[in-house]
C-alpha cells in the first residue's frame, strides 16, 4: 500500500468520524481524539479493531502505520478542527 497524500488522510480521518459509532472516534478513539499518535497506540488500536471485526478501522490504521509518528504528529495536529480544505 502507498503512502495517501497529507491531504487524502485528513480526509480519510474526517470520513472515519462520519461512520455510525465513530463520533468520537470509535476504535482509534486514543490515537484520534487524545493525541496518543505513537506506534504503539495505533497498533493497540488495531488489536481491538481486529476483536471487533471493525475493517474500517483496520484499514484507517493500517494506513497510519505508513507513516512515522513525526509525519503523524504534523499531520493531524488539526484533527479537532473542522476537516481540512486546501
Amino acid at each position: 500500500m502507498n503512502k495517501p497524500s497529507e491531504h487524502f488522510l485528513r480526509m480519510m480521518v474526517a470520513a472515519f468520524y462520519e461512520l455510525p459509532g465513530n463520533c468520537v472516534g470509535g476504535c482509534l478513539r486514543i490515537v484520534l481524539d487524545d493525541d496518543n499518535l505513537e506506534d504503539h497506540h495505533v497498533r493497540w488500536c488495531r488489536e481491538e479493531a481486529q476483536k471487533r471485526n471493525d475493517q474500517d478501522a483496520m484499514f484507517m490504521c493500517d494506513v497510519l502505520m505508513l507513516y512515522t509518528e513525526d509525519e503523524r504528529f504534523e499531520i493531524l495536529e488539526t484533527r479537532g478542527l473542522p476537516p481540512y480544505e486546501e
